[in-house]
Parts: structure tokens; sequence; C-alpha cells
């Protein structure tokens, strides 16, 4: 028997750092990160997006994955 994975992304927005440019808040990846894994999802990938024009990062989206029940 196989396992069927179903599939979700997550969102994660840069905020403006007070002297720096746009900015991850780490303790806010981390929570979602750890209520999504006692959810039982696995992160399976994390990807930049770029601002338009290209200069700098606009945020991340996550991909994570978990076992499908009732198939």
């Amino acid at each position: 028997m196989h396992t069927t994975w179903e599939y979700m992304t997550a969102r994660f927005d840069l905020k403006n750092g007070v002297f720096s440019g746009p900015v991850i808040d780490q303790a806010d990846v981390h929570t979602r990160l750890n209520q999504l894994g006692a959810e039982g999802w696995e992160l399976v990938s994390v990807t930049p997006i770029k601002q338009s024009g290209g200069h700098g990062t606009a945020c991340l989206f996550a991909t994570l994955k978990r076992p499908k029940t009732g198939h």
C-alpha cells in the first residue's frame, strides 16, 4: 500500500524593520510551523517570493504535506 499525500502552502509576509529593509518575524514563523506540525503537517520546502522589480523578498511560501486520511 502506498501513502497518498495532501499538500498546503502557508504564506509568511515580511514586515518592515526599523533600521533594515523588510524582515521576517522568526518567532511568528516558528509558532505557525509548530502549530501546523502539531496538526500532522510536515515542512517540505520554503520558497522566497521576490518583490515586484526583483529587488528583495516580499514573502515566503512554505509547502507542507501530511498523509491523506480516509482515501
